[in-house]
């Protein structure tokens, strides 16, 4: 028996319909969200190689986690183990470790060299230092780092060790790995440019690395000399002239009494308690000059500071706080103080900083147990020339379009200061005149590109180069090999 419903009632059953279809997907939501709750997870069956050792990836992993081949096969091991399986089925051992990451790392390196192609235009650097044996850790070798690239590739080609006074010089030792190891990079007619140290093996005009490197390759290349070697030799002639430290022995004396007693002076201090940057005692012009390159530091220290290193960042905020005059109870930490040997550049900027800062506390010790009212004189004498002329060119010498420019703002900038000390000013001057030879013909057409150059100089450096009339054309320019 059919019963006709009206269209109204027929109305009030869709709605329940889609009532209750709405219920059953709110419930079945509330089921999917909750499901995780409820879900059996379960394992996997995988196949473990007996060589699992041997896999490029599980290597690759070790090293960049800086694991031990003991460490590696003791991790392997356990993880075989966990599940019940037999251990003896698969090699993890130490030996086996350290001859599949032998085999692995060759395979990987070779491959990477067939496949690597080297930039159109690039730079070679190299630099040697002493570093600890691979055979034996209590034993030092001299190593060499070769670096080769331009701005976006930048290719690490080897670090072969050498020995010095085999009857050959440094600067024929560097030049021979250094080609050999361009030869098996295939990159050798790459190279427009070095770079490199301002050490006497490096750039002697007869045997020296640069030379001897340009006729292996016989060819001329640019020369970029580090600039910031270049800025050691300076503050080291303006140190050693003010007599601050009369022994010559490797460490100074005046340092290590500081490095020694570090521990009986208080951390931290309020900016007003600091003896800071003071020039009253000057003449009205050397206060005037002293003020503008002040400013000049401090502008140009706050733009560059995030991109220095820990140690270089340590001295923008000393200078900072050194030149800060305002009034302000502003806590300044300082850290402990580091290296000191003289081989260590950046303590001869650090430490007299910091004990200048500080004359006041170290005056409360014992007279001379660290420093003598003359030392202290000198050291301030020293501090003030590093923070208020050297800083501004050591922030910026790292830019080689910029060098030229930088050169002679700091030639200028020296023979200024002379109002304000006059045997710094010309100590100075003597140590940065033996690098004359760095801004080079070719460097100084970099200035084009500089930001810092002025735009009428640009226009006078262009004007001069088009006025020049070469008798004779050469493909590759003469008097580049040597010292330049």
């Amino acid at each position: 028996m059919q019963v006709n419903k009206s269209d109204e009632e027929r109305e009030n059953d869709a709605d329940e319909d889609s009532n209750d279809d709405e219920c059953d997907v709110r419930a079945s939501t509330y089921q999917q969200k909750r499901s995780h709750h409820q879900k059996t997870r379960v394992g996997t069956t995988a196949f473990i190689s007996p060589h699992i050792l041997e896999r490029p990836i599980l290597v690759s992993l070790a090293m960049r986690l800086k694991m031990s081949p003991a460490d590696q096969a003791c991790f392997t091991a356990a993880v075989v183990k966990e599940p019940g399986e037999d251990i003896l089925k698969i090699l993890s051992s130490y030996s086996s470790a350290a001859r599949a990451r032998r085999k692995v790392v060759e395979q990987i390196a070779s491959k990477y060299k067939e496949e690597w192609s080297p930039p159109k235009l690039a730079t070679l650097h190299w630099d040697s230092k002493v570093m600890n044996s691979l055979s034996n850790r209590n034993v030092t070798e001299e190593r060499l780092v070769v670096m080769f690239g331009d701005v976006d590739n930048l290719q690490l080609l080897g670090v072969p060790h050498y020995a010095v006074g085999c009857g050959d010089s440094s600067g024929n030792i560097i030049a021979n790995l250094t080609c050999n190891l361009l030869t098996s990079w295939r990159c050798s007619d790459s190279i427009v440019n070095m770079t490199f140290d301002t050490t006497a093996s490096n750039t002697g005009h007869i045997s020296a690395a640069c030379v001897c490197i340009q006729n292996e390759l016989k060819k001329p290349l640019l020369w970029s000399a580090c600039r910031h070697h270049v800025g050691e030799e300076l503050l080291s002639q303006v140190f050693a002239d003010l007599n601050i430290e009369a022994s010559r022995s490797s460490d100074i004396q005046i340092f290590s009494r500081f490095f020694k007693h570090y521990h009986k002076l208080p951390q931290s201090y309020k900016l007003s308690q600091l003896a800071r940057f003071d020039a009253q005692m000057h003449s009205d012009e050397a206060r005037r000059f002293l003020e503008q390159c002040r400013l000049q530091v401090l502008e140009t220290s706050s733009q560059v500071l995030q991109f220095k290193r820990d140690d270089y960042k340590e001295f923008i905020k000393l200078w900072d706080v050194f030149l800060n005059t305002e009034a302000s109870d502003k806590v300044v930490t300082f850290k402990r103080p580091g290296t000191i040997h003289r081989a260590r550049w950046m303590s001869k900027v650090l430490y007299p900083i910091k004990i200048c800062l500080l004359q006041e506390e170290l005056w409360k010790e014992a007279k001379s147990t660290i420093a003598t009212q003359q030392q202290i004189k000198n050291l301030r004498e020293f501090v003030l020339f590093a923070t208020i002329i050297y800083s501004w060119w050591w922030l910026t010498c790292g830019s080689a379009a910029d060098t030229p420019w930088n050169d002679l703002q700091l030639h200028r900038q020296i023979l200024k200061y002379e109002v304000v000390a006059s045997k710094v000013s010309k100590s100075a001057f003597h140590a940065i005149s033996r690098y004359r030879w760095y801004p080079t013909e070719e460097i100084i057409l970099l200035a084009l590109f500089s930001t810092r150059v002025p735009v009428m100089d640009k226009h006078q450096l262009a004007d001069k180069l088009l006025a020049l009339k070469p008798e004779f054309h050469d493909k590759v320019p003469h008097k580049r090999f040597g010292s330049g």
